[in-house]
């Protein structure tokens, strides 16, 4: 368990065990010394490679749904002739707005917080686990919205799935929902570890050595 301010370096703890012994002519207690050996910074670099690879696939699942968000778009606004969607007339579906918006937003801030954590960058508060915490709980709610107002829309297409326009749109429901999964995971492990550790206002790379993190240099 990591606590502010301590330093990410080697730890030794030595405990001594004894143990009764059972034999009524052997030494009364034996005595065990047990050496463990922890090592914090091997647990945050695979916290840290668990959250990348989670951070990678939502960025792939968001831009898929920005690309099924745009087609659809696209498609409303400009319907086929003799198309009986709407009457022909063409439209946009708001919610489907709302995914194009919430799927460009993470398209281009999981980047910036995977340079973070990858790079031991520091910004200050912009890049610490509470400002994590706060950009995955909009992302949560942002996200939550748009897969559950499409689910109540187009849930249930199987009887125009011979179509591509519901075959677009449930696609669009799905990776809005695995999108959602994976905010949620990511939530769930920033606040807990922040929790455990009291890491709220520290970087969230989890490396609180300050020699350990720095600001970028854009000298040449």
């Amino acid at each position: 368990m990591f606590h502010r301010g301590t330093p990410l370096t080697r730890c030794r703890y030595e405990i001594m065990v004894h143990i009764k012994a059972q034999a009524t002519d052997a030494t009364p207690y034996v005595c065990l010394l047990v050496t463990l050996t922890y090592d914090p910074t091997y647990t945050m670099a695979t916290v840290n490679g668990i959250r990348v690879f989670l951070y990678v696939l939502l960025w792939l699942f968001a831009a898929v749904t920005l690309g099924l968000s745009a087609a659809r778009i696209h498609y409303t606004l400009h319907i086929p002739p003799g198309d009986p969607l709407n009457r022909g007339v063409d439209f946009y579906d708001p919610i489907v707005a709302e995914l194009l918006a919430t799927s460009a937003i993470t398209v281009l801030w999981v980047p910036w917080v995977v340079s973070i954590i990858t790079r031991t960058y520091d910004y200050g508060i912009v890049s610490t686990f509470l400002s994590e915490t706060i950009g995955l709980f909009i992302l949560f709610v942002l996200w939550l919205v748009g897969a559950a107002i499409a689910t109540s829309s187009w849930g249930n297409l199987a009887w125009c799935h011979i179509y591509l326009p519901c075959r677009v749109l449930t696609a669009l429901v799905a990776f809005a929902w695995m999108s959602f999964i994976m905010v949620f995971v990511l939530l769930i492990i920033s606040v807990m570890f922040s929790i455990a550790n009291r890491a709220f206002k520290q970087p969230m790379h989890g490396r609180y050595d300050p020699r350990s993190s720095y600001a970028p240099s854009y000298r040449v």
